[in-house]
């Protein structure tokens, strides 16, 4: 089957122009792959076919494509990792119509994507506070008084008393000065009115 398909091929290159290039990069699995061509203006649209004898495995992996587009990017399903592979251009009415076709090739394994983040953060807080709270209280006090008696008596004579006291202190303090000569005062003013009565 494979032999007649080759044959197939050879008689179909020879009327058309439109050959297709062996990839250049390494294939994998699941990944994306550019497949580029030659062609003329009257090649027809096709198929692309990629297969695989050795498993047994043939996977569409793109529909009417036009020639002249000459390059295609596509991404590659999941497939078996391996050798004897190929791809092929096919008629889109008769896969087994094969226009042109790579020679074999491997499929490796996809590779995984590996993502790495860092991420670095740094907070300095730094607060400095004072409170300073005196409270005195304390409970003192000063008072000063000051005060002027005077008294005037008259019997038949007349006598003069002052009195001045003055007081200070934190709770009380008083000192009186002159209580002594009012009181002398008066007895002498009193006596000499008796005696100016008396002499009448």
């Amino acid at each position: 089957m494979f032999a007649l398909r080759l044959v197939a091929l050879s008689l179909v290159a020879s009327a058309l122009a439109l050959q297709v290039e062996d990839p250049t990069e390494t294939v994998r699995s699941s990944s994306p792959i550019t497949i580029n061509w030659t062609s003329q203006s009257s090649d027809p649209t096709f198929s692309i076919e990629l297969i695989n004898e050795s498993f047994n495995n043939q996977f569409a992996i793109a529909n009417n494509v036009q020639a002249s587009l000459n390059t295609l990017t596509l991404t590659l399903p999941q497939v078996p990792t391996g050798g004897g592979y190929t791809i092929q251009f096919v008629n889109i009415s008769n896969i087994n119509d094969i226009f042109s076709q790579t020679s074999t090739f491997s499929v490796e394994d996809l590779i995984s994507s590996t993502a790495s983040g860092s991420s670095t953060g740094a907070a300095t807080s730094t607060g400095t506070g004072t409170s300073l709270t005196t409270a005195t209280s304390p409970a003192s006090g000063t008072g000063t008084a000051t005060g002027t008696n005077t008294r005037t008596g008259t019997a038949s004579g007349t006598g003069t008393g002052s009195s001045t006291g003055s007081a200070s202190g934190s709770a009380a303090s008083q000192t009186t000065n002159g209580s002594v000569g009012l009181t002398l005062s008066t007895a002498a003013g009193v006596l000499a009115g008796l005696l100016a009565w008396m002499t009448l």
